[in-house]
């Protein structure tokens, strides 16, 4: 009895073909898209100051948010705690849009549907009744993420 082994000869005089069919779709298809989206990320850093009646800064919160997303930060002083909610839209090169919600223990204080700001220049939006501000400054942060260099004999695998 004779076993016939199926391997590459399957495909017969196709081999070469099938080859240069799966390099051509590799090649076309280029580098995955979460190795070049994570590199060309934009991202806008926002600083808020949460200011009372008096304009005494009460809180102030910090993070970065990509353009056209949605953050909520949060932070409690004392036996306060301040959430401060913002959707961000890129206008153009020096302008954007942005949707603003304050709340001090829960309790809505401002809340703005759509404000316009200039980027690196503050912009105060003032509650109803008056008894509190909160101030954005937008930045424009482009670019990719710098690595982390570690020097010194502290790291346990410098010498490798």
């Amino acid at each position: 009895m004779h076993v016939r082994r199926r391997g590459l000869r399957m495909f017969g005089a196709n081999v070469p073909r099938l080859f240069s069919l799966l390099a051509v779709v590799a090649l076309v298809g280029g580098p995955p898209r979460w190795v070049t989206a994570a590199e060309s990320v934009e991202r806008a850093h926002v600083r808020v100051t949460v200011n009372d009646a008096a304009g005494n800064e009460v809180a102030v919160l910090s993070s970065a948010v990509g353009w056209n997303e949605s953050a909520v930060m949060t932070l409690k002083v004392g036996s306060r705690e301040h959430k401060v909610s913002f959707a961000l839209k890129r206008d153009d090169a020096e302008s954007f849009k942005m949707g603003v919600r304050y709340a001090r223990d829960g309790k809505t204080v401002v809340n703005a549907s759509e404000v316009d700001g200039k980027l690196t220049e503050p912009r105060r939006i003032d509650s109803a009744d008056g008894s509190a501000s909160v101030v954005f400054v937008v930045e424009n942060q482009a670019g990719e993420r710098k690595k982390l260099e570690v020097t010194g004999s502290d790291d346990p695998l410098s010498g490798m």
